[in-house]
């Protein structure tokens, strides 16, 4: 056991520590242990006591406070070895961390924030991670919050409004502006609505998925005779196919790159518009699959997947495919905030992690044909 132990155990507390700083909660010190696991060789003790002396608090020093204890060894005779580590301060924590810059703009746009609306101060405690996410679009997200508390939207569409933001924005950031909304005005937003369209009453375009039977035998069954076509999710609500294999890919591509299945369908979800395809009746009935990036927001809907459908499977999203392809790894655009995702299962929760910890994505279109092609062929 050495230091690095403990400064991963500091960064599960990260979140809890940022809520306390939102709530104005005074820091509690943070006790560490250090205990049976001794070194088994010098090398290894020496190097543990430099790294553990590393980090110690001293004289105009920050770091942490270590309480040594005597230890008799009969290998190395007579030492010394932490019986304690604490650390005592937030100052000391976030120097251990090495996160000073990162804190300087938590805290500069949590007072903006405050100062904007002085009630949202809850809602920040509840979702901490949320400021630094969108750090550079806070100002965006108040101004569509403020104009929606402001006026009357209901009957008119999105692109019609004189909202200060491109649709775009509005669309990458509305979890927060409808999560916000609710909490702000209850009597008015506090409902279940998960769309900005249908919780401010707004028209909404139609919207249409874009579906590939990698059947084709099914589109003349079922009377799409086309290979790629498009539907409405009212209308796919309204199908009652009996699909043995569905599949849900993130990206346009990879619904091209899937070979043709016996009785089986693709949709492309476009990522985050999965949360359109709820309440779909067919894809409880057949073997439900979801492909999608393997980076925060890929696995982000595919938790999102199976808290709606609890049946689906991924594919090319676990720890075997990644170690296999980490060749294709790049640098996610911006930084991972969630340290974990619910609803994952435990092969899949290991790629996450180890993608989180090199702030890496492996996006679908970029594995190798000829290793979906064989990997889809070993489903059955």
């Amino acid at each position: 056991m050495n230091s690095n132990y403990f400064i991963t155990q500091l960064e599960k507390r990260y979140l809890s520590v940022l809520r306390g700083i939102t709530t104005g909660t005074a820091f509690e010190p943070i006790v560490l242990w250090g205990g049976k696991n001794k070194p088994e060789t010098t090398v290894q003790l020496h190097e543990a006591i430099q790294q553990f002396q590393l980090f110690e608090k001293g004289a105009g020093k920050l770091g942490w406070k270590i309480e040594w204890a005597d230890w008799s060894s009969k290998k190395f005779g007579n030492q010394k070895w932490p019986a304690k580590i604490e650390v005592q301060s937030i100052e000391d924590y976030i120097f251990l961390l090495g996160k000073e810059k990162e804190l300087d703009c938590f805290e500069c746009k949590l007072k903006e924030l405050k100062q904007w609306n002085s009630t949202i101060t809850k809602w920040l405690a509840e979702h901490p991670d949320v400021i630094l996410r969108y750090l550079d679009s806070w100002e965006g997200i108040c101004n569509v919050v403020d104009y929606f508390t402001e006026h009357d939207t209901s009957g008119h569409y999105l692109r019609s409004l004189p909202i200060p933001v491109h649709t775009k924005f509005i669309e990458n950031h509305e979890w927060a502006i409808v999560s916000i909304l609710n909490f702000l005005l209850p009597d008015k937003f506090g409902n279940s609505h998960r769309s900005l369209e249908k919780l401010a009453g707004l028209l909404a375009k139609p919207y249409l998925f874009t579906l590939r039977w990698l059947d084709k035998g099914c589109g003349i069954a079922y009377g799409f005779p086309m290979e790629v076509f498009g539907l409405q999710p009212s209308t796919l609500q309204e199908m009652n196919w009996e699909i043995n294999e569905i599949w849900l890919v993130e990206n346009e591509t990879a619904l091209y790159m899937l070979p043709e299945r016996e009785n089986a369908l693709a949709i492309w979800t476009r990522g985050k518009a999965i949360a359109l395809l709820e309440g779909i009746a067919f894809l409880k009935k057949g073997k439900l699959l979801y492909w999608g990036d393997m980076d925060e927001d890929g696995f982000f809907c595919l938790s999102q997947c199976r808290a709606m459908y609890p049946n689906v499977m991924s594919c090319f999203m676990d720890v075997y495919t990644l170690k296999l392809q980490m060749n294709k790894m790049r640098t996610q655009p911006s930084k991972y905030i969630r340290n974990s995702q619910s609803n994952l299962l435990e092969s899949e929760t290991i790629a996450y992690e180890i993608l989180y910890k090199e702030n890496g994505r492996i996006e679908q279109e970029h594995l190798p044909q000829k290793f979906i092609s064989e990997g889809v062929k070993l489903i059955k």
